[in-house]
């Protein structure tokens, strides 16, 4: 994801747009500066917007050299042990993984025995990881959303605000149509 990111903000500024950072207290302070605001906070969109529906997922994965043998992504989701997850990037592999509870507070250090259930699930499915050399571990927190994305639209005194958040794990895989439909939203389509 941090070579998609950045490769998306390059493209962006190259077409014209600015990025600014500054956090705010609410989405009126973004009206201060443009008259349409598309809200992508995931996890803060519970202090943002005030939804109640927001909840973080703790996902733990295991960077790793990428053995030659290996060019297919692997995704079971359905292991009676956990999520398996083979993803296949240009130079390394990511193995995975978990995907559960937990509060915006979750320690976000790599627990060892969870990495070591992700490996030995991992290589069962695709022995050819069994000598891979582990890069690095990760946690990080997904932002999920009971019932699903929100993505709608409000308009007031000619302001219009889009909300696009709580994708929970699936925020790249869905990135290209939910940005379709905040076009469709943003130019009045129903």
């Amino acid at each position: 994801m941090p070579i998609y990111i950045a490769h998306l903000v390059r493209e962006f500024e190259n077409h014209g747009g600015r990025i600014f950072e500054r956090e705010i207290d609410g989405v009126d302070e973004a009206f201060e500066v443009a008259d349409i605001v598309v809200n992508c906070s995931g996890l803060g969109a519970k202090r943002l917007v005030g939804d109640d529906k927001i909840q973080a997922k703790r996902g733990q994965l295991i960077k790793a050299s990428r053995p030659a043998s290996v060019d297919t992504t692997f995704i079971y989701d359905d292991h009676p042990d956990g999520d398996l997850h083979v993803m296949v990037h240009s130079n390394h592999i990511m193995l995975g993984g978990i995907y559960e509870d937990a509060n915006l507070n979750a320690n976000l250090t790599p627990d060892m025995s969870v990495a070591a259930a992700i490996y030995k699930r991992c290589v069962e499915a695709v022995p050819a990881l069994k000598d891979v050399q582990v890069l690095e571990h990760l946690v990080g927190l997904r932002p999920a959303r009971r019932d699903g994305i929100r993505l709608e639209r409000q308009t007031d005194d000619g302001k219009m605000l889009i909300h696009n958040y709580g994708h929970g794990g699936v925020g790249g895989t869905f990135s290209w149509g939910c940005a379709d439909e905040v076009v469709r939203l943003i130019n009045g389509e129903q």
